[in-house]
């Protein structure tokens, strides 16, 4: 849930963002209806959202085809776009299908983006300067500090908490610190318990 205790889902077929009631109850859609395109108020593919807690309440999205994330008011009007529009790319603060956003609360909180195709997360500030990365550029690996196609992440905000990262290729979670170093691994390739 995000501020007010609305929720916000992810439309990855039809282009847009649908805030919800906590009850179900439309309330607006960001992004236009089955319209997919690159401009400020539009999205392709949006697959991750994330409402930065606190009194701001930004929406961040994570434009999926676009290769950016938007960054939004709770309320749907543009702010900024991280990432280059329409370019997918490797450098820093530049993403390749970008799926999972995270972002820390309080000020000084970072934005954490599940970067698939370059098979890292890339951790920013909230306005977009580069901070580091997770994982190695370009180079998808089974090691303990490697993604393969990252998708999904979660981040707890604690003190000394974790990344969760869905390593999609490897099928497994991978537990990271926040500065990138291996914690642990949860599951493996297979279908047991």
């Amino acid at each position: 849930p995000g501020p007010s205790g609305l929720v916000y889902v992810s439309d990855h077929s039809t282009c847009r963002v649908q805030v919800l009631t906590k009850e179900g109850q439309y309330v607006r859609t960001i992004g236009v209806t089955r319209q997919p395109g690159s401009g400020n108020h539009q999205l392709t593919s949006p697959y991750g959202v994330c409402v930065e807690p606190g009194p701001s309440g930004l929406v961040y999205v994570s434009d999926y085809d676009n290769h950016r994330v938007q960054v939004l008011t709770k309320e749907g009007q543009y702010v900024r776009t991280l990432g280059v529009t329409n370019q997918q790319d490797s450098g820093n603060h530049q993403f390749s299908n970008p799926g999972g956003v995270c972002v820390e609360p309080g000020l000084d909180g970072l934005l954490y983006v599940a970067d698939r195709f370059n098979h890292r997360v890339q951790v920013l500030t909230k306005e977009g300067e580069y901070v580091r990365t997770i994982g190695v550029t370009g180079q998808a690996g089974e090691g303990n500090h490697q993604l393969c196609e990252p998708y999904g992440l979660g981040v707890d905000p604690a003190p000394g908490g974790h990344v969760y990262v869905a390593d999609t290729e490897h099928h497994r979670v991978q537990v990271l610190t926040k500065g990138g170093a291996y914690v642990r691994t949860i599951g493996q390739h297979g279908a047991g318990n």
